[in-house]
């Protein structure tokens, strides 16, 4: 997991390191908007475990996968098995203390979607456990898991955090520590707004000119999708 540099964040960072453990919260917003940086920032501080949930993955697979890393994490015998999902979940609530970030949980309803009520269980049920942040990207799975009545996880979050694009003064403080000022930094917030994935992507390709934005991040060949 690589921790990046953030950029207009702090009010988020700030209501995340208010919460008292154990706590449950929920970030949420478009595509590249930052959720991931915002949470991975937060668990370098704290130090936790991070788990993105892949839909490509079949049920079984992730499960392996989460498996050995709380195994690894956790001190837990080689030996030790996770058969099922309520097992995973009876081990990790047992971390008190722990912080757990499931990244665009949301897709444990196509891959595993026995998960959400497993959490919602544990959550109600136990009285030592880790917290808990789950991001998502799909806005409307993630109201549906977490703001509708009825939901698995409505009524229980402790923080909820619609992420939104990066003020304008944020945007010219990062393009200025890459050296961008004045009228190109200005080309450069019309071209992509607020959303720090594409400063990310300037910073990466070392791009320098709004121009040479569109020839290597828009239509030139091998720019990002």
């Amino acid at each position: 997991m690589t921790v990046i540099k953030l950029y207009g964040r702090d009010r988020e960072l700030s209501l995340l390191r208010s919460l008292k453990d154990p706590f449950l919260a929920v970030v949420y917003g478009r595509r590249r908007i930052g959720k991931t940086a915002l949470v991975t920032a937060f668990l370098e501080e704290r130090g936790g475990l991070y788990f993105f949930v892949n839909p490509k993955k079949p049920s079984k697979a992730l499960l392996s996968e989460y498996g050995e890393a709380l195994k690894k994490h956790a001190g837990l015998p080689r030996y030790v098995k996770f058969d099922t999902w309520e097992d995973f979940f009876d081990a990790l609530f047992t971390l008190r203390g722990w912080l757990v970030a499931f990244d665009e949980f949301q897709w444990f309803m196509e891959t595993a979607p026995e998960v959400p009520y497993i959490l919602q269980k544990m959550w109600d049920t136990r009285r030592e456990k880790p917290s808990v942040i789950i991001t998502g990207s799909v806005v409307g799975m993630v109201k549906r898991l977490v703001a509708e009545s009825g939901a698995p996880l409505f009524g229980r979050a402790d923080l909820v955090i619609e992420l939104g694009e990066l003020e304008p003064g944020d945007v010219f403080k990062w393009l200025g520590d890459l050296g961008i000022e004045g009228e190109e930094a200005f080309k450069l917030f019309l071209l992509f707004g607020g959303v720090p994935y594409y400063y990310r992507l300037v910073e990466t390709w070392g791009v320098k000119t709004a121009e040479e934005a569109v020839e290597k991040l828009v239509t030139g060949v091998g720019a990002p999708p």
